[in-house]
């Protein structure tokens, strides 16, 4: 009976609060339901930014132009003075992959050199071992349409890893495809690779050490501001037993 009666306080213990934390999400809900069959009145205009967060804002532009700008204009400065033309994706990359964050650029510039190492492979791979075989258009379009098909699948996949179906198909589409004839060049596809390379290592080289942005400051405070939007959306300022509750 004592060894009953601990048990069921204990039971009681975890059960009560769950409970009411139900009652409480319940009255939430159904507040909310009253308050849509009313007429709300029209929303506040958003308060316009302060002159101190204008100003960040647009110090923060201008970093970011700056980096961009210095990383392309390497780029450029490079393939110029080699007289290497085929490496101009380097330009290109620095331009794409640009992103925000530290972080999301190192996401893009990966997903952009693994598409462009995939869609260059392959592209090798049918000038040397397809092409050579095929004597007609169709054959080169159930071919091109074959790879096309791999790399969409990528491409309308999740937005993590669409960005390297697209560098598949268009790594793939320079490297066979010229013009309205194919291609018997292997070192498009070399060339553009190197390209990508370049220019990745000249981004994640100025967006490390010039002006980095960590993303983790500011996902900490958007999550604060949703769970305080969760919190307010869900309380009741009615006085009254289901205040108590």
């Amino acid at each position: 009976g004592h060894d009953f009666g601990e048990v069921g306080a204990a039971s009681l213990a975890a059960v009560l609060p769950l409970l009411a934390s139900i009652r409480t999400l319940t009255l939430g809900v159904k507040q909310l339901r009253e308050v849509r069959s009313r007429e709300l009145p029209p929303a506040a205009p958003e308060a316009p930014p302060t002159e101190a967060e204008a100003s960040e804002r647009r110090t923060e532009a201008l970093q970011f132009a700056s980096k961009v700008t210095l990383a392309a204009l390497g780029a450029y400065v490079l393939y110029t003075a080699l007289d290497w033309q085929g490496i101009h994706t380097a330009m290109i990359t620095c331009f794409f992959v640009a992103q925000e964050s530290v972080g999301a650029t190192i996401h893009k510039f990966t997903l952009r050199i693994a598409g462009a190492v995939v869609g260059g492979a392959l592209g090798i791979a049918s000038l040397v071992f397809v092409l050579p075989h095929l004597d007609s258009a169709g054959g080169l379009a159930l071919l091109v349409g074959a790879v096309t098909l791999f790399a969409t699948w990528f491409a309308t996949g999740s937005q993590r890893i669409a960005y390297f179906g697209w560098q598949i198909a268009i790594a793939y589409f320079i490297a066979v495809l010229h013009g309205f004839s194919r291609s018997t060049k292997l070192v498009v596809a070399r060339d553009r690779v190197l390209g990508i390379i370049l220019g990745n290592i000249l981004i994640s080289i100025v967006f490390v050490h010039l002006w980095p942005v960590r993303v983790g400051t500011r996902v900490a405070n958007a999550v604060a501001r949703a769970l305080d939007a969760l919190a307010a959306l869900l309380s009741i300022e009615d006085p009254g037993p289901e205040s108590e509750a």
